[in-house]
Parts: structure tokens; sequence; C-alpha cells
């Protein structure tokens, strides 16, 4: 990994967590904190800002962008469409591995809830989802999936990893997902993923709980 991208990486992930709830974001001050020059800094910016991450305003700087509701709204119809269309497609193909790798995940998740680590949660839960989309092999799909996933963390301003049974519901989410995979109940397995990303719009919209 480079300087570019280990800057990267550190302000997605700065960005994601937003702890202060500060939008601004001082390309000279993190280059200082990560000891880094300001060159591979400003380059992960750039990209942070291409990815939609961040949005540079003249004369001011770069802010983390607000969404509005409407995004919200067309952000997970778009993940319902992409993430059922992909589940469908790999289904008949998904085998005794793949179940034990998808419960790994959720072993993991599990792990990373009782420790309060949000980045290790939000990873996890992250690569869940783009399991399907590996197996599916659609490098396009998956990237447009990552960028997605990303654009909506901005809609929280304040992370609760205290609120057990909201975080514990996401688990149980994606076991039943796995089960009726496991059990070759496609139909119920696709009810499960949607009511998951619907679930998960309702949880962001309510605004008390940032795991998705």
């Amino acid at each position: 990994m480079n300087l570019s991208e280990k800057a990267y990486t550190t302000i997605k992930n700065k960005i994601i967590l937003n702890n202060d709830g500060n939008s601004y974001l001082s390309v000279r001050e993190i280059a200082r904190n990560l000891d880094m020059s300001y060159t591979p800094v400003r380059e992960a910016f750039k990209k942070l800002e291409m990815e939609g991450l961040l949005e540079k305003i003249p004369n001011l700087g770069y802010f983390i962008p607000e969404i509005s509701n409407k995004d919200i709204e067309n952000i997970f119809q778009t993940r319902e469409c992409l993430e059922t269309f992909v589940l469908k497609k790999v289904f008949s193909k998904i085998n005794g591995q793949d179940i034990e790798i998808l419960n790994q995940y959720i072993k993991k998740m599990q792990i990373a809830l009782e420790k309060k680590d949000l980045i290790i949660f939000y990873n996890i839960d992250k690569d869940f989802h783009l399991y399907f989309f590996k197996k599916y092999g659609n490098s396009h799909l998956t990237s447009f999936l990552e960028n997605i996933r990303d654009r909506y963390h901005l809609c929280s301003k304040k992370i609760i990893l205290e609120e057990r049974d909201g975080v514990r519901q996401i688990i149980e989410e994606h076991k039943k997902i796995v089960k009726n995979i496991e059990n070759k109940e496609k139909d119920k397995a696709l009810k499960f993923l949607s009511n998951n990303i619907e679930n998960s719009k309702k949880r962001l919209k309510n605004g008390n709980i940032y795991l998705y």
C-alpha cells in the first residue's frame, strides 16, 4: 500500500465514522496528522471527491456532503435491485464452502459487536453482501455496490454501538438469509435479503444506528 492508498483508507474511515459531526476536512491538517506530505493526501481527497464521498467547495475546501431522503430512497432501491439480481444469478452455484464462509462472516460480526469495533463490523458486513457479487464475477457491479454502500453512510452523523438490540437484528437478518440459501429456499432467501435492505433504510432514516 503506497502513501496515497494509505491516506485514502484513513480518510475514508474518518468519513464513515465521523464521530465529531464535523463536515469540513482539511488536507493540510490530515497530512500533518498522518505525518505525510501534502501530495498523497491531496490525491486521496480527489479520489474521494470522484466517488462522491467528499464535495469540494471553491475557496472553502472539502466537506462531507449531506444526502437527502430522496437520495436515501434511490440508493436503497438500487441496492435491492442489484443485490436480489445477483443472488438470483449465483443461487444455484452456492455450495457448502460458501455457506461456511458466510457463517464465518456472521461470527466475526458478533465478535466485532462485543468488542464495539465499528470499522471491523462495517467491513465484515460489507464483505458479507459483496461475497455474492464476487462469486458472480462482475467487477463493475461489485465496484458500483461498494460505492453505493459507502455513500449512504454519509447520512448518519452519530454512531451508536450501545444499541445492542438493533445491531443484533442485523446479525439475525444475515443468519436468516444464509439459512434459507443453505436449505435451497430461493424465494425465502430473496425475501430476507430484501427485508434486510429495507430495514437498513429504516434504521438509517431513524438516525439511531449506524451499522448496516
